[in-house]
């Protein structure tokens, strides 16, 4: 079979036969070939393989193929850790040499800040000084799993991950990017659920009562907390006799908090706000220790907590690093920092020795909660938390009782989800008129987005480091300082 050239899209169809090169890679781990004008998302192919392939689909854009055969084999290629990992729809570069990803994602950052954020500004910061920080050991480091439960056609309760692209649950024993217990722990709940007769949830049909298991360890403390999604809206008292059964053969692990969270609702949300706990407090502990400073934090159900303990500790050095910089630049500490979307407070208690005054701000009212305990534990007193959905409230309103009129904002650090900032968050950070904003993003294309429009509001990148937080996947946290000039 030869490579397609100079096909007319009208010769592209379904089911044609077609031979393809793999340059690049997609954010879901596609490869990505090159026709022509045309591209094709090669399904089960990674960058250098020339694969035989077949499309799948031809949109006006972009073609789909799956690879029937490796003609030339990558070399990047190597065998995979995970059986599962060309179904499940979780790591998507086991294939891949670790070196290449991590080469895969810098590029992949430098793209997006070129085509969406507009910084050719700063062309030698994008194309010469990016350093990305890796694993040495890119597995088994997620400290926390969720699982989804199903029934099959059968009417059996199983347990897995998606596969790519839809809600088919594969079923799955082990995963190799989670902590070593979590498998062991969700193979023991999947078989108490075949003894006690606990049926999974099908979503079709609305029935079934178990949802999803929430494992999460504290990878220094070795505590581990499990919390059962149910589908119901009371808790029902049959479940009593068979949890304590189940906690029976736990008792071998570090099990310190046991909930159980009641969501009857009909969307993809996993936890519902109403959770019961069964063992412990509701919540586990973990300590880390950042440049000689030691800090321990209460972690609940709910609260978010960066999944990889080992870069989080690199991801906040960085922070801590372009603070540094901040004040020797100015030449006096930092009045007053902000840490929006601050979760139980990490960050925020991190960078309080280094700042004047801090404030923390999240939507999740248990995390704030946590956030204030944590200070507490911790003796520090120059942090502040609140609660507030921050697509709706003015920071300034926000501070006023933690900050003095002569105190100025000198400081935003903004840690948001992976769809970025709402419009209005950075108009509000622009509008206090703060000089330096660092910005930590899971997702370089909603932050080269947000990149542009703090561009247009005077705010130059003058700074950028990636941290490998999510290896084996497309995912990368990216850490930017911007400055206004």
């Amino acid at each position: 079979m030869q490579p397609v050239i100079g096909y007319t899209m009208n010769e592209y169809n379904k089911n044609t036969n077609i031979t393809l090169k793999i340059v690049d890679m997609t954010n879901d781990g596609l490869g990505i070939a090159k026709e022509g004008f045309k591209t094709f998302f090669v399904k089960n192919g990674i960058v250098g393989d020339v694969i035989d392939g077949i499309i799948t689909k031809v949109n006006k854009n972009i073609i789909y193929v799956k690879a029937i055969n490796i003609i030339t084999k990558s070399p990047y290629r190597i065998e995979p850790k995970c059986e599962f990992c060309k179904q499940c729809g979780g790591c998507t570069l086991q294939e891949i040499d670790y070196d290449k990803e991590l080469q895969i994602k810098k590029e992949a950052v430098q793209r997006n800040l070129i085509r969406i954020g507009k910084v050719e500004y700063n062309e030698d910061i994008i194309k010469n000084n990016i350093e990305i920080i890796g694993m040495e050991n890119p597995y088994f480091y997620r400290n926390k799993m969720q699982m989804p439960f199903s029934i099959n056609k059968e009417g059996n309760t199983i347990c897995g991950f998606y596969a790519k692209r839809t809600h088919n649950i594969i079923q799955i024993n082990n995963c190799n990017i989670c902590f070593d217990e979590a498998s062991i722990i969700m193979n023991i709940i999947k078989k108490w659920c075949d003894e006690e007769k606990i049926q999974g949830y099908d979503e079709n049909k609305k029935i079934g009562l178990l949802r999803h298991v929430l494992i999460r360890k504290g990878f220094k403390t070795g505590e581990i907390g499990i919390c059962l999604i149910i589908n119901d809206n009371t808790y029902p008292k049959i479940l009593v006799s068979k949890i304590f059964n189940l906690l029976r053969e736990l008792k071998s692990y570090n099990i310190t908090s046991f909930d159980i969270n009641l969501n009857m609702n009909r969307d993809n949300v996993i936890l519902s706000k109403k959770i019961i706990n069964i063992k412990g407090n509701g919540y586990i502990n973990d300590e880390m220790t950042i440049k000689n400073t030691n800090l321990n934090f209460k972690i609940s159900t709910k609260a978010f907590y960066q999944v990889n303990f080992r870069q989080a500790k690199k991801l906040y050095e960085i922070i801590i690093e372009y603070i540094e910089e901040i004040e020797k630049n100015n030449n006096k500490k930092i009045d007053v920092a902000l840490d929006l979307y601050c979760g139980i407070g990490t960050i925020t208690l991190f960078i309080s020795k280094y700042v004047e005054k801090v404030v923390g701000v999240e939507i999740v009212e248990e995390a704030i909660i946590d956030a204030k305990e944590n200070a507490r534990i911790n003796g520090i007193n120059n942090a502040f938390f609140y609660a507030h959905d921050l697509s709706l409230c003015d920071l300034n309103n926000i501070c006023t009782n933690s900050i003095n009129k002569n105190e100025k904002i000198e400081l935003v650090i903004v840690d948001p989800p992976r769809k970025g900032l709402e419009k209005n968050v950075i108009d509000n950070i622009c509008e206090i008129n703060t000089k330096n904003i660092i910005y930590v993003s899971c997702d370089s294309a909603t932050l080269s987005r947000d990149i542009k429009l703090f561009y247009d509001r005077g705010y130059i990148l003058q700074k950028i480091k990636l941290v490998d937080m999510f290896p084996r996947t497309m995912h990368v946290e990216t850490v930017c300082l911007l400055t206004r000039v």
